[in-house]
């Protein structure tokens, strides 16, 4: 037909039903649609529900808990300190993330409450809400983080059923994966239990996986929890990667001696189906690899593993190798100024968002946060990489549609100048799991008043956040009267970081140009707010400030 009918057209359609057919739009879409005609710019900017799917889109968020329509509210719960977030109205949902967004800027948190908790630790882990750290092979305490609506608990367990070298953990699927070492043997043993009680963990197929290590290991560098995977990466002669499906038990990766570059230095999850290596050598590189789990579409079947009391998984069993697909040159460097040390640290993997949050990071949001240190002075920079930018480098390779086809190759001026952002060193971290989503917290560091030097200068805290849009106009003026009811006396304004930078060292061949935006926001400590603190964790809305020697946890943003 040549004529359709207004009756047929989309504008046609009641204001409830336009609501209804935008809301299954992505965000670029609905903004491309504003622009089309006036009632369609009309609809969206007075429906709540479209205006808070593109904020939360800009925030690069999800909501945990979507609101149920067209579902009768129970009755409320005489026991509950707040109402459900499923039954929270839109109106009240946007300003939740007003609010939030407001705190995040100028750091404001709602209450700060400190947690005993025994130590030293010799292993922890800040994942989903849970603080952990193993005190003895057998002794495991933890921390579940306060929020709006439930208070901390604390719970040890002397006589772990494991013993504890290291570990790893997922609150969403209450799975805590135990580390143990035979040096006799070359054995490694991971124990799949629950956090909720210690007992073996039901959905594990083989509750205790175990592997042959060709030789004697020196040390765990990486032990990692992504969905349905664990990754193991440690240096015996040579580095060696192994990643279990922890649902099947089956090895779906076995990286060793030559199967892996001799040269890696670390190793991170990029999905529960990918991962990249850093490479410290010559001017160094980031490979990125892709796998394939036994049930997963198009994987071949895998021979049943030998099952030798305890199921052992034998060390040469045929597996098939991760596929590597993408390549990454760092910048050209002098002869001589060798890449010695390159580092990586992202935030955790979980299965599915803590139950108890209200907003949690959309997938792909994920910085990386890269240590490289070159020559034989180490001279050091920090380097910031997003996630989703090497996450496009996998599905760029699938999109070849060829098993055979070799890895995506960047030249460091190909990718490097506009998706990263290169500095000298900033800080010392003693602790990890500084990283949430696209935020960095970094530990807190004196702040020389007119840069001059003082007996006890002002300890300030500072934070990057890699979800910013430098095209994005200012927030309008309620929503900045709204944040500035946070701002305190002599605090800096939240400063947005958009022109490139250039990095000069002998080490280079070149100034190293980078453009990746991100926002500053600091806070200046009050007297003896950040005294003792050795560094900050970052979990959803919640900053962990750690002193060791006192032993305290200090939750201070809720």
């Amino acid at each position: 037909m040549s004529h359709i009918s207004r009756s047929a057209s989309l504008l046609a359609l009641p204001e409830e039903l336009l609501i209804a057919v935008f809301t299954h739009l992505a965000l670029r879409e609905l903004l491309r649609c504003t622009q089309t005609c006036k009632r369609i710019h009309d609809t969206v900017a007075r429906s709540l529900e479209l205006q808070y799917q593109i904020e939360l889109a800009v925030d690069r968020l999800i909501d945990v808990h979507p609101q149920l329509p067209f579902v009768r509210p129970p009755p409320p719960d005489a026991n509950a300190t707040r109402p459900s977030y499923a039954l929270l109205p839109t109106a009240e949902r946007l300003a939740a993330l007003f609010d939030r967004r407001a705190r995040w800027r100028r750091l404001a948190w709602r209450r700060r409450e400190s947690f005993h908790l025994p130590g030293p630790c010799q292993a922890y882990e800040l994942v989903g809400g849970v603080f952990a750290l193993s005190l003895s092979m057998h002794h495991l305490a933890l921390l579940r983080l306060p929020d709006a609506a439930h208070a901390g608990d604390q719970l040890e367990r002397p006589e772990a059923q494991a013993r504890v070298r290291d570990f790893a953990i997922d609150p969403s699927q209450d799975l805590v994966a135990f580390v143990s070492i035979d040096l006799r043997f070359c054995r490694i043993t991971l124990a799949l239990h629950r956090i909720s009680d210690d007992k073996p963990h039901p959905d594990a197929t083989r509750k205790v996986l175990e592997v042959l290590t060709p030789v004697t290991m020196h040390s765990i560098n990486f032990i990692q929890i992504a969905d349905d995977v664990i990754g193991l990466f440690f240096l015996a002669h040579s580095p060696c990667f192994l990643v279990w499906n922890w649902r099947t038990g089956i090895l779906a990766v076995n990286c060793c001696s030559f199967e892996i570059p001799v040269d890696t230095f670390d190793i991170a999850f990029l999905s529960n189906r990918s991962y990249m290596l850093t490479l410290a050598a010559g001017s160094g590189s980031i490979e990125i690899y892709s796998f394939t789990c036994d049930g997963d579409e198009g994987a071949p079947a895998l021979p049943p593993s030998p099952a030798t009391g305890s199921e052992l998984l034998a060390m040469f069993m045929p597996i098939r190798p991760p596929t590597q697909v993408a390549r990454l040159a760092l910048p050209p460097t002098q002869p001589g100024q060798v890449l010695r040390r390159f580092s990586t640290h992202g935030p955790p993997r979980v299965a599915r968002p803590d139950p108890r949050a209200q907003f949690a990071p959309a997938p792909e949001t994920d910085v990386h946060l890269m240590e490289l240190r070159y020559g034989d002075r180490l001279e050091g920079f920090n380097l910031f990489v997003l996630n989703r930018f090497l996450l496009s480098l996998v599905r760029e390779w699938k999109a070849l549609g060829r098993a055979d086809a070799g890895p995506v190759v960047r030249e460091w001026e190909e990718w490097g100048v506009e998706n990263t952002r290169m500095m000298g060193l900033l800080a010392p971290f003693r602790w990890l799991r500084y990283i949430h989503g696209s935020r960095v917290v970094f530990p807190p560091s004196p702040l020389w008043l007119n840069g001059v030097e003082q007996q006890t200068p002002a300890l300030i805290l500072v934070a990057f956040d890699f979800n910013v849009d430098p095209k994005r106009p200012p927030s309008p003026a309620y929503l900045a009267a709204h944040e500035a009811q946070y701002a305190r006396a002599g605090e800096r304004e939240p400063a947005l970081q958009a022109l490139p930078t250039w990095v000069e060292a002998p080490a280079f061949v070149a100034p190293v140009e980078t453009r990746l935006p991100y926002l500053v926001t600091t806070r200046v400590g009050a007297e003896g707010e950040f005294e003792g603190y050795t560094g900050f964790m970052v979990d959803g809305d919640r900053l962990l400030g750690l002193k060791v020697r006192a032993n305290v946890v200090n939750r201070c943003a809720e």
